[in-house]
């Protein structure tokens, strides 16, 4: 079973940039297939167990990946 699970990764880390050249916030959103058991009642845990990934991918520390909701991502990525 397929599900996605999104990350907001720190400032800190310099992935992305507003308008002013300063840092901001980026978002990460992935998509892997996982037990319908984890894409549901332990979805949770399968996010967190994904942060390390995430770090690695982005080449940083774990403490700069923050687990978000679907929700959240799709918010910071609505066109106007």
């Amino acid at each position: 079973m397929n599900t996605e699970f999104a990350y907001k990764v720190s400032p800190a880390v310099k992935l992305a940039h507003d308008a002013e050249g300063n840092a901001a916030p980026a978002f990460v959103k992935i998509k892997i297939g996982v037990t319908e058991e984890y894409a549901t009642t332990k979805y949770n845990e399968a996010q967190l167990r994904l942060v390390r990934f995430v770090a690695e991918q982005a080449m940083t520390s774990e403490c700069h990946i923050q687990p978000i909701s679907i929700e959240t991502y799709e918010a910071e990525h609505k066109e106007e």
